[in-house]
């Protein structure tokens, strides 16, 4: 033991700066390589018989619903299996998720230029989302409350991008699309307007 904690004081700070960041890139770089495969997948075998700009919309909102999902049931598997505090440190589970996001909004901005979407308060969002995080990942501690930011921001998304779908597909005045519209706006006031501000409140005071 003597001889392990010899070793590690003897690192210099950039050692363990260099060490941290390989492993960081060890989850981020195969994650932006999926999420630009699935890129790939949907844009190459997805036809929709509609104008080109919204046919684009529709592919780029299929992968954002597909992150949806998997940072939702992620989270929900993660607050059900290990009840995680706000002030605890990150878990490598937690980090791996974070990491593998954080990779997706970085596709999503490549994407969304590529497919001439972006705009300025998109550029934004992904910023701040992409700082956020990996200035968790960075303390090493604090992904508990992203997690749980990602997860009340998730459980709307869905109904989200269904509402946008159906709009580019001139389907606004169906059934379909009210459901969805109302479906959204519920979760989305419950979610985000009580569950993440309550949250908001309790880890700033």
């Amino acid at each position: 033991r003597r001889c392990v904690q010899e070793t590690v004081s003897t690192q210099s700070t950039w050692e363990r700066y260099c060490m941290s960041l390989t492993s960081y890139f060890q989850i981020f770089v195969p994650s932006l390589l999926i999420w630009t495969i699935l890129f790939q997948f949907v844009n190459n075998l997805v036809k929709i018989k509609t104008d080109k700009p919204t046919e684009d919309d529709i592919k780029n909102r299929i992968i954002s619903i597909l992150h949806g999902f998997y940072g939702l049931f992620l989270t929900l598997y993660h607050i059900l299996a290990d009840n995680p505090q706000y002030d605890q440190l990150n878990t490598p589970f937690q980090e791996f998720l974070v990491i593998s996001s954080s990779a997706y909004f970085l596709y999503d901005q490549i994407a969304c230029f590529y497919y001439n979407l972006s705009d300025t308060s998109l550029i934004i969002h992904h910023g701040l989302v992409m700082i956020g995080y990996n200035a968790g990942v960075y303390s090493g501690q604090g992904l508990t409350v992203g997690l749980l930011g990602l997860f009340y921001a998730e459980v709307s998304n869905f109904p989200m991008h269904m509402r946008q779908i159906l709009r580019g597909l001139k389907k606004q005045h169906t059934k379909a699309f009210i459901t969805c519209e109302l479906v959204y706006l519920v979760l989305y006031i419950i979610a985000r307007g009580i569950f993440a501000t309550a949250m908001s409140i309790k880890v700033s005071f």
